[in-house]
């Protein structure tokens, strides 16, 4: 080898670094920008069908290389009767390059633009995403899949949701997503947000933060102009009574964690506003409640505890009417409620206060009522819906008026006028046990007319300028309901008693008149039809009668 040839050996070897460098590049260049979306377009379609026993659809793939950003465009899941699951028009997902580093999946962003998801719920239950998802029975580690995500976006989102075992179908459109920094692989906490819209006007917005190890959710899901109308395929599960109408307004602050398998959920003075709401039971026969505006403030829950509270709750008037012939039955409030509270482990509740300004029952003839008053105030109330019990410490009535008859058989009109009209339910049905007590009923400027022809001779009784206070209890069961009033001190400025009805043409009835009677000491049991008092006292009493013959 001659001297001139030694020194250009080693300079021809690093001539060819360049070009193995440059081969590598246009090799790795020519997989991602060709060979990538060439077989991941071939081998996708046939993975669906063969994995997944769903029909894949693509419309194009392209995927950069150095940028590591992907991008599908077109893509369409469908069921292989050719019902659509899911798709969008386009989608952009880019890489990071310490994916390799971290072993697990770290995307700097995934936008989706029109992605349409199509829920269904066959009739047996099942959902059709549920085909989408690993199998739950096979083993695995307990440990979440690692990913982390910078930015997870949705642009023009829709859900259909269809629901054949109720016959019910939804839809949410103009769907929009926005969460960062979405991660299993640190604790930080990242934040999302998400509006959307029905066609039927309804509205939602969420937007809080998410951190999914454990995972932790804390946020605000905002509702607005829900139709209520649209939930009835649900609420008949559960109940015989209809949503006939009303829309709905929620604001729900909530905090959701998932720690060693158990969630739980809280609420924090959580609102809810309803208005237009109508609502009747099944049947011509049915009552037909129409409401005022109701909104409910201060909301609690915690599902660990199994506890709401209720910080105020307000009613606007409100009127029921008779399914058939829409005669008025009852006109009542506004209505207030404060402190209300319910567990439904124990399935108790209490009420601190409760207010109805204004009521009125009536038979179809406003004129005419046969219950009313101006104002009622109800303390320290407390149910128990497992043992059908009700009870309040005090209750306060002004300007009460009553006019109840009761029928030879002992059944009283204003109970009947409501009876069997919440439905077309069986007619043998039982009527449900109950109990209801008040500690001290006070009563302000009332008059009543009662009506009694379980006697021979049917008697009237009516009563003006009545004022007192007592204790009351009330049970219902097989045998009827039994109605008792204790420790009772009234005051009448006015008591008339005669007998309930004569025949036209006829000579008046004998009557008894009393004015400025009070009773100490006051009993009445409605199972022995007695009324018992220790103590009466007459301003005066007067007898209207006729003679005849000189009798």
């Amino acid at each position: 080898m001659s001297p001139q040839t030694r020194p250009r050996a080693p300079h021809r070897r690093w001539l060819l670094v360049p070009v193995i460098v440059a081969a590598f590049a246009l090799a790795y260049a020519l997989a991602g920008f060709v060979l990538a979306p060439w077989v991941a377009g071939r081998e996708l379609p046939r993975f669906v069908e063969q994995q997944l026993h769903q029909r894949a659809r693509i419309g194009e793939i392209s995927f950069n290389p150095f940028t590591l950003r992907l991008h599908v465009r077109e893509f369409a899941l469908e069921t292989m009767e050719g019902r659509p699951v899911l798709g969008f028009t386009d989608a952009v997902v880019g890489f990071r390059w310490h994916s390799l580093l971290r072993r697990a999946w770290v995307l700097d962003e995934v936008r989706l633009v029109d992605p349409a998801v199509h829920l269904e719920i066959a009739k047996d239950g099942r959902l059709n995403l549920a085909t989408l998802l690993p199998d739950t029975g096979a083993a695995d580690s307990g440990q979440p899949a690692r990913f982390a995500i910078g930015n997870f976006s949705v642009a023009n989102g829709s859900i259909d949701f269809e629901d054949h075992r109720q016959g019910y179908r939804d839809r949410v459109e103009r769907l929009s997503i926005d969460l960062a920094s979405l991660s299993t692989l640190d604790a930080d906490k990242g934040s999302y947000a998400l509006a959307g819209q029905t066609p039927g006007g309804a509205t939602l917005r969420w937007k809080g933060e998410i951190a999914l190890t454990p995972l932790t959710a804390t946020g605000t899901l905002i509702i607005g102009n829900a139709g209520l109308a649209e939930l009835k395929s649900y609420v008949d599960d559960f109940t015989a009574i209809r949503i006939v109408a009303g829309r709905a307004d929620l604001e729900l602050p909530y905090r959701f964690s998932l720690e060693q398998g158990k969630p739980r959920l809280t609420l924090k003075g959580a609102k809810l506003g309803l208005r237009e709401l109508a609502l009747s039971g099944a049947g011509e026969r049915a009552l037909l409640a129409k409401f005022g505006a109701i909104s409910l403030g201060g909301i609690d829950f915690d599902s660990a505890t199994q506890h709401a509270s209720v910080t105020a709750a307000r009613i606007g008037a409100s009127t029921v009417v008779s399914g058939k012939d829409k005669v008025l039955l009852a006109k009542v409030g506004p209505v207030a409620l404060d402190g209300a509270q319910f567990a439904f482990g124990t399935r108790r509740g209490s009420v601190h206060a409760l207010g109805i300004t204004s009521a009125l029952f009536t038979a179809g003839d406003e004129t005419k009522p046969l219950a009313g008053l101006r104002q009622l105030a109800l303390d320290g109330a407390a149910f128990d819906f497992g043992s059908q019990r009700v009870s309040a410490k005090g209750l306060h009535v002004a300007d009460l008026t009553l006019a109840v008859e009761r029928d030879a058989k002992g059944e009283l009109d204003l109970l009947r006028m409501f009876g069997g009209r919440g439905g077309d339910a069986a007619s043998g049905a039982k009527p449900g046990a109950w109990q209801a007590s008040i500690g001290a009923v006070e009563i302000a400027n009332g008059s009543a007319r009662y009506t009694d022809r379980t006697a021979k001779t049917p008697l009237a009784l009516a009563a003006d300028g009545l004022s007192g206070s007592f204790s009351f209890d009330a049970v219902s069961g097989a045998q009827g309901m039994r109605v008792r009033v204790d420790a009772g001190k009234f005051a009448l400025a006015r008591l008339d008693a005669l007998a309930a009805s004569a025949p036209p043409g006829s000579a008046p009835q004998p009557a008894l008149k009393l004015a400025n009677v009070s009773l100490a000491g006051a009993r009445y049991d409605s199972s022995a039809n007695a009324l018992e008092a220790e103590t009466v006292r007459l301003g005066s009493l007067g007898v209207d009668t006729a003679l005849e013959n000189g009798r």
